[in-house]
Protein backbone atom coordinates (compact mmCIF):
# COMPACT_ATOMS: atom_id res chain seq x y z
CA UNK A 1 0.00 0.00 0.00
CA UNK A 2 1.54 3.54 -0.63
CA UNK A 3 1.43 5.92 1.68
CA UNK A 4 0.93 9.49 0.87
CA UNK A 5 3.10 11.88 2.21
CA UNK A 6 2.76 16.14 2.38
CA UNK A 7 5.92 17.78 2.50
CA UNK A 8 5.55 21.20 4.47
CA UNK A 9 8.59 23.17 4.07
CA UNK A 10 8.72 26.71 6.52
CA UNK A 11 9.88 29.00 3.58
CA UNK A 12 11.84 31.63 5.75
CA UNK A 13 13.29 29.18 7.95
CA UNK A 14 14.94 27.19 5.27
CA UNK A 15 16.59 30.16 3.48
CA UNK A 16 17.86 31.36 6.76
CA UNK A 17 19.52 28.28 7.27
CA UNK A 18 20.74 28.79 3.56
CA UNK A 19 22.16 31.59 4.68
CA UNK A 20 23.76 30.49 7.62
CA UNK A 21 25.70 27.47 5.44
CA UNK A 22 26.78 29.75 2.67
CA UNK A 23 28.66 32.15 5.33
CA UNK A 24 30.27 28.73 6.28
CA UNK A 25 30.99 27.29 3.24
CA UNK A 26 31.48 29.43 -0.02
CA UNK A 27 32.85 32.49 -0.88
CA UNK A 28 30.32 33.28 -3.96
CA UNK A 29 28.44 36.01 -2.51
CA UNK A 30 25.72 36.97 -5.25
CA UNK A 31 24.46 33.62 -5.31
CA UNK A 32 25.66 31.40 -2.05
CA UNK A 33 22.18 31.35 -0.40
CA UNK A 34 20.44 30.19 -3.44
CA UNK A 35 23.00 28.08 -4.02
CA UNK A 36 22.80 26.64 -0.21
CA UNK A 37 18.87 26.25 -0.84
CA UNK A 38 18.49 24.12 -3.69
CA UNK A 39 21.58 21.93 -2.61
CA UNK A 40 19.66 21.24 0.81
CA UNK A 41 16.25 21.02 -0.86
CA UNK A 42 17.05 17.84 -2.94
CA UNK A 43 18.21 15.87 0.13
CA UNK A 44 14.95 16.62 2.06
CA UNK A 45 12.77 15.47 -0.68
CA UNK A 46 14.29 12.08 -1.21
CA UNK A 47 14.30 11.17 2.32
CA UNK A 48 10.13 11.71 2.83
CA UNK A 49 9.66 10.79 -0.81
CA UNK A 50 5.94 13.16 -0.88
CA UNK A 51 3.41 12.97 -2.73
CA UNK A 52 2.96 16.89 -2.66
CA UNK A 53 5.48 19.76 -1.55
CA UNK A 54 3.84 23.42 -0.26
CA UNK A 55 6.77 26.00 0.72
CA UNK A 56 4.88 28.06 3.37
CA UNK A 57 6.28 32.06 3.08
CA UNK A 58 5.59 35.15 6.23
CA UNK A 59 2.91 37.42 5.98
CA UNK A 60 2.27 39.93 8.29
CA UNK A 61 0.95 38.63 11.94
CA UNK A 62 -1.36 41.33 12.42
CA UNK A 63 -3.88 39.78 15.21
CA UNK A 64 -0.59 38.89 17.23
CA UNK A 65 0.84 42.21 16.86
CA UNK A 66 -2.84 44.00 17.95
CA UNK A 67 -2.84 41.32 21.26
CA UNK A 68 0.85 42.09 21.85
CA UNK A 69 2.73 45.21 20.21
CA UNK A 70 6.12 43.88 21.16
CA UNK A 71 5.92 40.25 19.62
CA UNK A 72 9.13 39.88 17.97
CA UNK A 73 9.84 43.37 18.13
CA UNK A 74 13.70 42.47 19.29
CA UNK A 75 14.51 40.91 15.81
CA UNK A 76 17.39 42.30 14.24
CA UNK A 77 16.93 42.38 9.86
CA UNK A 78 19.64 43.36 8.03
CA UNK A 79 20.51 42.71 4.00
CA UNK A 80 24.33 42.80 4.31
CA UNK A 81 24.33 39.39 2.33
CA UNK A 82 22.40 40.42 -0.78
CA UNK A 83 19.89 38.27 1.18
CA UNK A 84 16.86 40.17 0.02
CA UNK A 85 17.70 40.15 -3.85
CA UNK A 86 18.57 36.36 -3.10
CA UNK A 87 15.78 35.15 -1.80
CA UNK A 88 13.54 36.76 -4.80
CA UNK A 89 15.75 34.60 -7.09
CA UNK A 90 14.85 31.41 -4.68
CA UNK A 91 11.29 32.28 -5.25
CA UNK A 92 11.77 32.61 -8.92
CA UNK A 93 13.36 29.77 -9.20
CA UNK A 94 11.00 27.19 -7.28
CA UNK A 95 8.54 28.74 -9.79
CA UNK A 96 9.90 25.68 -12.39
CA UNK A 97 9.80 23.27 -9.72
CA UNK A 98 6.74 21.03 -8.92
CA UNK A 99 6.50 23.17 -5.43
CA UNK A 100 3.09 24.87 -4.09
CA UNK A 101 4.00 28.51 -2.84
CA UNK A 102 1.68 29.88 -0.44
CA UNK A 103 1.13 32.95 1.71
CA UNK A 104 -1.44 34.54 3.89
CA UNK A 105 -1.25 38.17 3.51
CA UNK A 106 -1.89 38.39 7.59
CA UNK A 107 -0.71 35.41 8.81
CA UNK A 108 2.75 33.71 9.74
CA UNK A 109 4.17 30.94 7.79
CA UNK A 110 3.34 29.16 11.11
CA UNK A 111 -0.23 29.21 11.00
CA UNK A 112 -0.70 28.40 7.38
CA UNK A 113 1.34 25.34 7.80
CA UNK A 114 -0.94 24.34 10.26
CA UNK A 115 -4.02 24.65 8.41
CA UNK A 116 -2.51 22.58 5.97
CA UNK A 117 -1.04 20.14 7.91
CA UNK A 118 -4.63 19.51 9.60
CA UNK A 119 -6.09 19.21 6.23
CA UNK A 120 -6.69 16.66 3.66
CA UNK A 121 -6.16 12.63 3.53
CA UNK A 122 -2.72 12.51 3.89
CA UNK A 123 -1.34 9.76 5.66
CA UNK A 124 2.10 11.39 6.96
CA UNK A 125 2.67 15.32 7.15
CA UNK A 126 5.83 16.07 7.63
CA UNK A 127 6.82 19.56 8.34
CA UNK A 128 10.48 20.63 8.06
CA UNK A 129 11.53 23.63 10.47
CA UNK A 130 13.63 24.18 13.64
CA UNK A 131 10.92 25.72 15.16
CA UNK A 132 9.53 24.31 17.64
CA UNK A 133 6.39 25.48 17.74
CA UNK A 134 5.14 23.52 15.15
CA UNK A 135 4.75 20.80 17.79
CA UNK A 136 1.75 21.82 18.66
CA UNK A 137 0.91 20.07 15.54
CA UNK A 138 1.94 16.95 16.89
CA UNK A 139 -0.63 17.22 19.67
CA UNK A 140 -3.28 18.03 17.61
CA UNK A 141 -2.61 15.11 15.00
CA UNK A 142 -0.36 11.79 15.60
CA UNK A 143 -0.16 12.11 11.72
CA UNK A 144 2.09 15.28 11.84
CA UNK A 145 5.80 14.64 12.21
CA UNK A 146 8.52 17.61 12.57
CA UNK A 147 11.88 17.10 11.17
CA UNK A 148 14.80 19.37 12.37
CA UNK A 149 17.16 19.51 9.34
CA UNK A 150 19.87 21.42 11.25
CA UNK A 151 20.27 18.16 14.01
CA UNK A 152 18.85 15.93 11.37
CA UNK A 153 16.22 13.90 13.57
CA UNK A 154 12.70 14.45 14.61
CA UNK A 155 11.44 16.48 17.11
CA UNK A 156 8.70 15.23 19.90
CA UNK A 157 6.96 17.25 22.44
CA UNK A 158 7.69 17.97 26.02
CA UNK A 159 4.02 17.53 27.10
CA UNK A 160 1.02 16.85 25.52
CA UNK A 161 -0.24 20.85 26.31
CA UNK A 162 3.30 21.89 23.89
CA UNK A 163 0.94 25.70 23.96
CA UNK A 164 0.70 25.99 27.90
CA UNK A 165 4.57 24.53 27.92
CA UNK A 166 5.91 27.68 26.25
CA UNK A 167 3.39 29.76 27.63
CA UNK A 168 4.68 29.24 30.95
CA UNK A 169 8.06 29.26 29.73
CA UNK A 170 8.15 31.66 27.66
CA UNK A 171 9.97 32.36 24.32
CA UNK A 172 12.83 34.58 23.67
CA UNK A 173 13.06 34.75 19.69
CA UNK A 174 9.81 35.98 19.91
CA UNK A 175 10.11 37.92 22.08
CA UNK A 176 7.05 36.16 24.48
CA UNK A 177 7.80 36.43 28.18
CA UNK A 178 7.77 33.31 30.20
CA UNK A 179 7.10 33.17 34.12
CA UNK A 180 10.25 33.51 36.32
CA UNK A 181 11.81 30.58 37.56
CA UNK A 182 9.86 28.23 35.84
CA UNK A 183 11.70 25.93 33.24
CA UNK A 184 11.23 22.67 30.96
CA UNK A 185 10.51 19.64 34.26
CA UNK A 186 8.34 22.87 36.35
CA UNK A 187 5.62 23.47 33.23
CA UNK A 188 5.36 19.84 32.74
CA UNK A 189 4.60 19.50 36.36
CA UNK A 190 2.33 22.18 35.99
CA UNK A 191 0.42 21.44 33.27
CA UNK A 192 0.00 17.75 34.70
CA UNK A 193 -2.27 19.08 37.57
CA UNK A 194 -4.81 21.87 36.64
CA UNK A 195 -4.84 22.90 40.28
CA UNK A 196 -1.42 23.68 40.46
CA UNK A 197 -1.29 25.34 37.59
CA UNK A 198 -4.54 27.48 38.63
CA UNK A 199 -2.89 28.27 42.47
CA UNK A 200 0.42 29.40 40.69
CA UNK A 201 -1.16 31.82 38.03
CA UNK A 202 -3.00 33.21 40.87
CA UNK A 203 0.38 33.48 43.17
CA UNK A 204 1.97 35.20 40.33
CA UNK A 205 -1.08 37.37 38.95
CA UNK A 206 -0.38 35.51 36.12
CA UNK A 207 -3.68 34.79 34.39
CA UNK A 208 -3.74 37.16 32.04
CA UNK A 209 -0.16 36.66 30.89
CA UNK A 210 -0.84 33.28 30.21
CA UNK A 211 -3.83 33.69 28.36
CA UNK A 212 -1.82 36.15 26.04
CA UNK A 213 0.94 33.76 25.79
CA UNK A 214 -1.10 31.28 24.86
CA UNK A 215 -2.88 33.42 22.09
CA UNK A 216 0.53 34.76 20.74
CA UNK A 217 1.53 30.73 20.35
CA UNK A 218 -0.98 28.59 19.17
CA UNK A 219 -2.36 28.73 15.74
CA UNK A 220 -4.66 31.08 14.43
CA UNK A 221 -7.32 29.15 12.29
CA UNK A 222 -7.77 30.78 8.61
CA UNK A 223 -9.56 30.95 5.48
CA UNK A 224 -7.76 29.04 2.74
CA UNK A 225 -9.91 31.37 0.15
CA UNK A 226 -7.33 33.76 1.91
CA UNK A 227 -3.67 31.82 0.81
CA UNK A 228 -2.01 33.35 -2.31
CA UNK A 229 -0.95 29.95 -3.77
CA UNK A 230 1.75 30.14 -6.73
CA UNK A 231 1.94 26.39 -8.44
CA UNK A 232 4.93 25.40 -9.82
CA UNK A 233 5.33 23.91 -13.16
CA UNK A 234 8.05 20.95 -14.17
CA UNK A 235 10.06 23.37 -16.03
CA UNK A 236 13.19 21.43 -15.86
CA UNK A 237 14.98 22.87 -18.81
CA UNK A 238 14.79 26.24 -17.62
CA UNK A 239 15.56 25.47 -14.17
CA UNK A 240 18.75 24.13 -15.32
CA UNK A 241 19.69 26.75 -17.50
CA UNK A 242 18.89 29.46 -14.81
CA UNK A 243 21.14 26.85 -12.41
CA UNK A 244 24.13 27.46 -15.39
CA UNK A 245 23.46 30.74 -15.39
CA UNK A 246 24.38 31.53 -11.62
CA UNK A 247 27.30 28.94 -11.76
CA UNK A 248 26.22 26.06 -10.22
CA UNK A 249 28.22 23.54 -11.73
CA UNK A 250 27.91 20.66 -9.62
CA UNK A 251 24.81 20.51 -10.00
CA UNK A 252 23.95 21.05 -13.29
CA UNK A 253 26.41 18.20 -15.04
CA UNK A 254 24.50 15.09 -16.94
CA UNK A 255 24.65 12.65 -13.91
CA UNK A 256 24.20 15.28 -10.97
CA UNK A 257 21.39 16.71 -13.17
CA UNK A 258 19.64 13.36 -13.87
CA UNK A 259 19.59 12.91 -10.12
CA UNK A 260 18.33 15.88 -9.12
CA UNK A 261 15.21 15.79 -11.53
CA UNK A 262 14.53 11.96 -10.45
CA UNK A 263 13.85 12.90 -7.05
CA UNK A 264 11.01 15.23 -7.82
CA UNK A 265 9.20 12.48 -10.12
CA UNK A 266 6.32 11.57 -7.76
CA UNK A 267 5.37 15.11 -6.81
CA UNK A 268 2.93 16.49 -8.51
CA UNK A 269 0.58 19.53 -7.45
CA UNK A 270 -2.74 17.85 -7.24
CA UNK A 271 -4.51 18.15 -3.73
CA UNK A 272 -5.10 14.85 -1.90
Amino acid sequence: MTTSTLLLLDGANLMQRARFSSRRNLNDKDNAIVYAFFRSLRPLVEKFNPSKIILALEGRPVKRLEAHEEYKANRVYDNSDNYGEQRAKILELLGSMPIEVVRHPEREADDVIGHYALSGDWDRRVIVSSDTDFLQLINADSRCELYNPIAKKFREPPCEDYVGWKALVGDGSDNIDGFHGVGNKTAVKLLSSPDKLQKFLREKSGEQKYALNRELIQFESLDESDVEIRKGTEDWDTLRESFRDLGFWSMVNNTAWQKYITTFKGVSNVNS
